[in-house]
């Protein structure tokens, strides 16, 4: 079978893995929860079913003629530019959704289900966090992923070699919203980094993500895995500085603050009541400060080194992007 069942096709991720999927000569179906993300999923080259994660039930021919799936349907997610964050409503529907889908699938003669899940389910690290790392995810979204994982493998139990959990970190391109706060900053001139950045501040390349979630599913050696997905680790400053010369700014940075800064954020973290009574000061230092690395490295030995795309272009474009709608 050459056809690939996508779901969440019309976010960041999934728009760019149908176009790839589509230019290899796979026929592509993919889902969708409305009528103006079905036209543009058919525009992209893809048969179009409905269905989205709140659904009481997944159609019967969604799987016919179907070998991989790539689930990628998650709550939709909105760029807060009041807190400068972004926040997904609807989580509990993840979980379900997924596990109907997963269901569905092991009846299917589907060959391979490939969930994307989250760098969130190991919590907030205090520096790296492979695959073996213990779980420790306690936001909503979070703990979605992590029951979603679980009900996944008991779907396929029987034949475990048909699923691989590919653990996204923080995705970035122009137009996507992750890292939309940071950029929007950089583009106005707010930007600054505490202390010299050069922390591991992991976030990933469309492009890399796109490439290892093609592995993922091309890839015996994938089969019954559960890999990090994405870019090797950077640093804040590797980010910052390709996203500020883009626009042809100079990077500003304090790096005389970066212990003092730590310290405080150390205190923050030791002491919830006053990590309570000052959440945007703590979100801000957290953002900069915490060292967080999700390495690739089995990924990468088992699947072969997808991560090479142009990690300074990308953040120069992002920039752009940005200025370009301001």
């Amino acid at each position: 079978m050459t056809r690939a069942l996508v779901t969440g096709g019309s976010g960041y991720i999934g728009r760019r893995l149908i176009s790839v999927l589509v230019a290899r000569g796979t026929e592509v179906r993919a889902t969708a929860r409305s009528q103006s993300s079905a036209d543009d999923l058919r525009a992209l080259g893809a048969d179009v079913v409905p269905w989205s994660l709140e659904d009481a039930r997944v159609p019967a021919h969604l799987f016919r003629a179907v070998g991989t799936l790539y689930h990628l349907a998650a709550p939709r997610r909105s760029f807060d530019p009041v807190r400068g964050s972004a926040r997904r409503p609807g989580d509990p529907a993840l979980r379900e959704g997924t596990r109907r889908i997963a269901e569905a699938l092991a009846k299917s003669d589907a060959a391979r289900m490939i969930m994307t899940s989250s760098y969130t389910v190991y919590g907030k690290v205090w520096g790296e966090a492979d695959e073996s790392a213990p779980m420790q995810g306690t936001t909503p979204y979070a703990l979605a992923r992590l029951g979603a994982e679980a009900d996944c493998r008991t779907a396929l139990a029987d034949t475990p070699s048909r699923l691989v959990v590919a653990r996204l970190t923080e995705t970035f391109g122009p137009g996507s919203p992750g890292q939309m706060g940071v950029l929007t900053k950089i583009v106005a001139g707010r930007f600054r980094l505490i202390g010299n950045g050069r922390i591991p501040h992991h976030m990933s390349t469309a492009d890399d993500t796109v490439a290892g979630l093609l592995r993922c599913g091309d890839q015996p050696a994938a089969g019954g895995r559960t890999l990090n997905i994405g870019s090797p680790p950077r640093s804040l400053r590797d980010f910052v500085a390709a996203a500020s010369a883009g626009i042809d700014c100079p990077l500003r940075d304090t790096p005389w603050a970066g212990l003092p800064a730590t310290l405080l954020l150390q205190l923050l973290r030791s002491k919830l009541r006053k990590r309570a009574l000052v959440p945007r000061i703590h979100e801000m230092l957290d953002y900069q400060l915490r060292p967080r690395a999700f390495p690739i490295t089995l990924s990468v030995r088992l699947l072969g080194d997808y991560a090479v795309s142009d990690f300074d272009g990308i953040a120069a474009l992002s920039a752009q992007f940005v200025a370009a709608r301001r």
